[in-house]
């Protein structure tokens, strides 16, 4: 009975421990990941050269700050909004149907669509042409 006990503090203990982890990682820097990005329309189909650069750009801007600077910045620079679901013409990928889409601006302005999960991002869509939702 008494291994038992312990069994159920340590699960409880680790059960504290990630979900302290998981709340602190606004004090962390932003990984991106482009697992679920789009190909096609509002993707990689649609971007020049130009484009790509001015991305990778900002992802490198993005990920030498921390989720707090990120969100103190402005919108239209190295901050964030979110984006209603509803206001999306792309189809969002299942996985993400209840996720809160988070909308960063990469060549003046322009919305890549993601997912934040902790200090991880994933990256939906990107839009240079403004389409992808009602701005």
């Amino acid at each position: 009975m008494k291994q038992k006990s312990n069994e159920k503090t340590k699960l409880k203990n680790l059960s504290e421990k990630v979900l302290r982890i998981k709340s602190d990682t606004n004090n962390e820097k932003p990984y991106f990941s482009f697992k679920n990005y789009s190909e096609k329309k509002y993707g990689l189909d649609e971007l020049e050269h130009k484009d790509l650069k001015a991305l990778i750009k900002t992802l490198i801007t993005l990920s030498k700050l921390t989720w707090n600077e990120i969100q103190k910045s402005d919108r239209h620079k190295n901050g964030t909004e979110i984006i209603n679901h509803n206001s999306i013409k792309a189809t969002i990928p299942e996985c993400y149907k209840d996720k809160k889409i988070i909308a960063f601006r990469y060549d003046d302005k322009a919305p890549m669509l993601c997912v934040r999960d902790g200090f991880k991002v994933d990256v939906l869509f990107t839009d240079k042409n403004f389409e992808i939702y009602k701005h």
